[in-house]
């Protein structure tokens, strides 16, 4: 991997993101970023105890930030009630041999089968509004994310959704529990 002198660091601080190009000297309180060298980013990833072990942990944490848009482009298909609406959104982040399944549902295979899926599930739950939870946790091209179904009537349902993606940050398997 190419670090370059571009490389923006997506860093939480105080559930705060702080984005910064470290192109150069360039303050940002508390921390003072340093030269753009690839030692550089070590020194200062362990000074802010990420203790980066190799230059692909970078690669990594802005993949984070990817995987993130793909779930929320997920989710949000669920909010869905157009099929050509959810389908958009499903093409955008569904890899076309992708599997879902959940303890109701066999596994099933493709876009057209989890835009299928998602237009019956209002037959199942009603109408509802899908959120995620909590940022994807990720590693070795698969994670999890917890989510929360909210109905106008009646108690939400939380679940919990394994997922694997291919190197296109498309999914390629979905298993859901709730």
């Amino acid at each position: 991997m190419n670090l370059g002198n571009r490389l923006v660091l997506n860093l939480k601080v105080d559930r705060r993101i702080l984005l910064t190009n470290l192109q150069g000297v360039t303050k940002c309180d508390p921390f003072t970023f340093i030269q753009d060298t690839t030692s550089d980013y070590f020194k200062l990833f362990n000074y802010l105890n990420f203790f980066l072990v190799q230059a692909s942990d970078l690669c990594c944490m802005e993949n984070n930030q990817n995987i993130e848009e793909t779930i929320l482009t997920y989710t949000s298909a669920w909010n869905e009630t157009e099929r050509e609406a959810i389908l958009e959104k499903i093409s955008k982040c569904w890899a076309p041999e992708g599997t879902y399944t959940d303890r109701l549902t066999d596994t099933i295979t493709g876009p057209d089968a989890i835009t299928d899926l998602i237009i019956s599930s209002y037959g199942q739950m009603g109408p509802r509004k899908f959120q995620v939870l909590s940022e994807p946790q990720v590693h070795h091209q698969s994670g999890r994310f917890r989510w929360l179904a909210i109905k106008p009537e009646g108690y939400p349902i939380e679940g919990m959704d394994y997922f694997e993606f291919d190197s296109e940050n498309r999914i390629t398997r979905i298993v859901g529990f709730f």
